[in-house]
């Protein structure tokens, strides 16, 4: 397998956007239908703090909401930082969702022209960036989440435009594009934090060769990691400026701090390493290509090594599936980083240090895949490099074939999931509008249990909703109740008789998204580590109750 090498003479931004067409007029195709989609799970978070930000502009966390059992300070639960807050404000201000969406759609169209951008830069050629820029689309999980409002297509827009400028930098020593890097980087940061760890791969790149002689790094280089020290400043610069103020020591650090669960870990790191097989055009392809020295290496070794001694596996049902996929997925990272590093190669080096940003989140509650989109662009370029080096062999139709095996499985799943999140999404809007706003408007008081964007929806439409905490509701008030509602509704103290006077079901028609059943949890590992279940079934029930 060939070295990366960069290109002092990439192409000007008219010619990359025209490599990147393809990529951009396909995103368009499938994001374009989902302009009206409904908030789904943990865009409510982010629309809480826009709905903020229009009373008051500096403080993005200094409120009070129930997102688990009781209402408490926004800032003591929120780890993310402040910049997809501001970005949602023209949707909460509308009160609509197409500009939240259109905005992740534009933020996904820079990500693909940055990352055609880098590959040209990186010597993949016209056509290795046109299927760069296609990968990073057809990757299900950032076509999927790009239908959501979340920030985790921003935070891989800022965050390879960044690296992109960075390179930038480095070759030609414009202001310019040193202050590019700086700002990007600094929002990648501020939009998901593990991206801070963007400046460990950017250190490598502006090394360069330099990276195997930290002697001949001082010497030579150190010049261009002056964009990278600025980062950690402004950043901290940021969250200072925007915290909480009525909330001693409740910060975004505090808050990183309050969700570490060591528990956590093993099943987290499970959920890291098959991603990359089930939602990511990386493991697969790789294996493909690479099957002969994976299995003479060592790679495959410490895969096998992680399958029996780290996962220990249950042998049944989906684990089967998911512990295969996880182990050739830890062989292919241990290929890409032993192979970059034997090569000499600090481009390579740096795109396999890129996939390894989410793994500190092994100690969250969960790892979807959600927190590895920022490492698309890496993944792309280094599965079309590797595609590239067997082109050029003369096994032209074998690449060929796989490339569009991954743009065409890719893109079907994503828009799978897609279409599930959008059925439950969508439902849950349609029960608020029924069960909830007629009430509300006839002078009823409505409570709700229930969170993810049902909430929302409900809070919008004038419901309180059910916490463990007083006040609690009296008879004669109406309770409208989500299947996805949390322990708040199972421990009120005393639960209430209830009367049933409404149901709503939503079946679901091309398979699910979170059932814990099928092991299918794309929002959540803690529902299992597949993306998506052909098995169909109930996707929610909202029923409405009257208290006696």
């Amino acid at each position: 397998m060939g070295s990366l090498e960069t290109s002092r003479e990439p192409e000007g931004p008219i010619s990359t956007l025209i490599r990147a067409a393809p990529a951009l007029l396909v995103a368009a195709l499938v994001l374009l239908p989902q302009l009206n989609k409904a908030y789904t799970i943990d865009d409510t978070v982010f629309l809480w703090q826009a709905k903020h930000l229009l009373v008051d502009p500096w403080h993005p966390t200094a409120f009070d909401a129930v997102w688990v059992d009781v209402p408490q300070r926004f800032s003591t639960i929120m780890a993310s930082g402040p910049v997809q807050a501001f970005m949602l404000i023209p949707a909460v201000h509308l009160d609509a969702e197409w500009p939240a969406h259109l905005l992740q759609l534009l933020l996904l169209a820079m990500a693909v022209w940055a990352t055609t951008s880098l590959a040209l830069r990186c010597g993949l050629g016209p056509r290795g960036a046109a299927a760069a820029a296609l990968l990073v689309v057809a990757t299900p999980a950032v076509v999927a989440m790009a239908a959501t409002c979340m920030p985790d297509i921003p935070a891989m827009a800022f965050g390879v435009a960044g690296i992109d400028r960075l390179m930038a930098w480095t070759a030609r020593r414009r202001i310019r594009d040193a202050a590019a890097a700086t700002i990007a980087l600094t929002l990648a940061t501020l939009t998901r934090s593990h991206l801070l760890l963007l400046l460990v791969v950017g250190a490598v790149l502006v090394a360069d060769q330099a990276i195997f002689d930290w002697r001949k790094w001082v010497r030579q280089r150190w010049l261009d990691a002056i964009p990278l020290l600025f980062v950690p400043a402004l950043a901290l610069l940021t969250i200072r400026t925007t915290r909480d103020p009525a909330a001693a020591g409740a910060d975004l650090l505090a808050a990183i701090r309050g969700y570490f669960v060591l528990q956590r870990i093993q099943g987290n790191l499970t959920a890291y390493a098959s991603h990359w097989t089930f939602c990511f055009p990386l493991t697969l392809p790789w294996v493909a290509v690479r099957w002969r020295p994976l299995v003479r290496g060592r790679a495959l070794w410490v895969g096998l090594a992680w399958f029996s001694g780290v996962l220990r596996p249950r042998l049944t049902g989906h684990w089967v599936i998911i512990t295969i996929g996880a182990s050739l997925s830890v062989a292919v990272l241990a290929d890409i980083l032993s192979s970059a590093w034997r090569e000499r190669d600090a481009f390579k080096l740096a795109c396999g240090l890129w996939l390894l940003l989410a793994i500190p989140i092994a100690v969250y509650p969960h790892l979807p895949s959600k927190y590895l989109t920022a490492s698309a662009p890496a993944v792309a370029i280094l599965v079309v490099h590797l595609l590239k080096a067997e082109f050029d062999a003369g096994r032209r139709r074998w690449a060929a074939t796989i490339v569009g095996a991954a743009v065409g499985l890719g893109l079907t799943l994503g828009i799978l999931i897609i279409h599930a999140d959008a059925t439950m999404a969508n439902f849950d809007r349609e029960a608020v509008d029924r069960l909830v706003r007629p009430n509300v408007e006839r002078g009823r008081r409505v409570w709700f249990a229930g969170h993810w964007g049902f909430q929302w929806y409900a809070e919008r439409a004038g419901a309180q909703c059910v916490t463990t905490t007083p006040p609690h509701p009296s008879p004669r008030d109406l309770i409208v109740v989500s299947a996805a509602a949390v322990p708040p509704w199972n421990a009120l103290p005393p639960r209430p008789r209830l009367r049933m006077l409404e149901k709503m079901e939503q079946p679901s028609s091309a398979g699910q998204i979170m059932s814990a059943e099928n092991q299918a949890g794309f929002f959540s590992n803690g529902w299992g580590d597949l993306p998506w279940t052909w098995h169909n079934g109930i996707i929610d029930r909202v029923e409405l109750y009257e208290v006696n």
